[in-house]
């Protein structure tokens, strides 16, 4: 069997999702490399960000075939690049190079395939140019449950009154989902309160003020730039909570009854699945480090592709790079109910109808949101 068929063939996703997280979380792709017009290799972005879909959809097997997936791999010829399989039939894949060569086909194809959507490897093959297209965020970035905000709320300069804006297009909502994080502004601004102040409301330049509303998306992506002076440590940026509002109502909260401060909010908890150093000055190789939810980084086997011999860095090196923290939400399955409007404070005028919040169920939300640390594997920094 061809070592780089869809695993989709050999393993059906509905009746053996364990089976499908694991090969998909443990075989990245080989690292054959692709050659320039010159002969030199090309980046490894396309694999890097090929292991990070992988790892991303092992958490949650979300694929149903239905048509916006199929939509999606239709646009995307990274998406259908990150089902095959990786790993290899052979027992000493270094030594068979039949596997070599069905694995620098795969990857050509699939280059062949970008470059009739314009995306050219050889001019855009780094990681963060790719990770970041417009390819990527009119699909698998603005994905239903994968981009951040549910919708913004605006009010013009010296108007009292919050209106929502319209809802912008694939490829906008996939850009807008990417947080930008840079430590070399504000040194001492730590994640959490990055996070918290993103979603507050925020003065435009033309004076007009805006609200980011969050949906409680799965995954959330962070660029982050570290300070030069003083490095946040691996948990310092381990996780985050996000505060979720009640967004079909905000508007009319902000209109009508009170102010943000004490408008009502919960939290969702967020934990660090993977880290990608793109392109460091020193290198130009980007590296990604992949995590299970509360565990340290899985066994850097795993990882062969990305790391070659540098298997040794750290987020605290002083190598000059930017990072894509990507953090993922597992409370989801049990929390998703909170989000709604049943759960939520009620507006002055139906109070008499209903309570205003279950706080017993808020408790349990509270603890299983909470994060369980486990003990660090050996022999891996962080």
């Amino acid at each position: 069997m061809s070592s780089t068929c869809d695993i989709r063939h050999i393993q059906d996703p509905n009746e053996n999702p364990n089976v499908i997280s694991r090969l998909l979380k443990t075989h990245p792709p080989s690292g054959v490399p692709l050659l320039d017009s010159a002969g030199r290799p090309l980046p490894e972005g396309l694999d890097c960000l090929t292991h990070l879909i992988r790892h991303l959809r092992a958490q949650w097997l979300d694929y149903s075939e239905n048509a916006e997936d199929k939509e999606e791999e239709a646009i995307n010829p990274i998406l259908r690049y990150a089902w095959l399989k990786f790993y290899p039939d052979s027992e000493d894949p270094e030594q068979d190079l039949e596997l070599v060569g069905e694995a620098r086909k795969a990857k050509g194809d699939v280059s062949r395939a970008l470059q009739l959507v314009h995306v050219d490897l050889e001019h855009m093959g780094e990681f963060l140019e790719l990770c970041c297209s417009p390819l990527m965020n009119q699909t698998l970035w603005s994905r239903r449950e994968w981009y951040l905000l549910y919708s913004i709320l605006y009010r013009d300069a010296n108007e009292p009154i919050w209106r929502e804006k319209a809802c912008p297009g694939r490829e906008e909502n996939g850009r807008r989902s990417l947080l930008h994080y840079d430590c070399r502004i504000e040194k001492s601004l730590s994640l959490q309160d990055f996070i918290s102040t993103q979603f507050e409301p925020r003065i435009n330049a033309d004076g007009s003020s805006e609200l980011w509303l969050s949906q409680a998306p799965k995954v959330v992506r962070v660029l982050y730039n570290p300070s030069t002076i003083a490095r946040q440590s691996f948990h310092d940026l381990r996780d985050f909570e996000m505060p979720i509002f009640n967004n079909t109502r905000a508007a009319e909260w902000l209109n009508d009854v009170g102010t943000f401060d004490d408008m009502p909010r919960k939290t969702l908890a967020y934990t660090l699945l993977a880290v990608v150093r793109c392109g460091d000055t020193q290198t130009g190789v980007d590296v990604i480090r992949t995590y299970e939810p509360y565990t340290s980084p899985m066994p850097t086997s795993y990882l062969r592709s990305f790391f070659g011999s540098q298997h040794d860095w750290s987020l605290q090196d002083d190598t000059p790079a930017q990072y894509l923290l990507v953090y993922g939400n597992f409370a989801q399955g049990r929390i998703y109910d909170a989000v709604c409007d049943e759960s939520w404070p009620l507006l002055p005028e139906d109070e008499e109808v209903e309570e205003i919040m279950d706080w017993a169920f808020d408790a349990l939300l509270e603890e299983l949101s909470k994060p369980q640390p486990q003990p660090q594997a050996p022999g891996t920094r962080l």
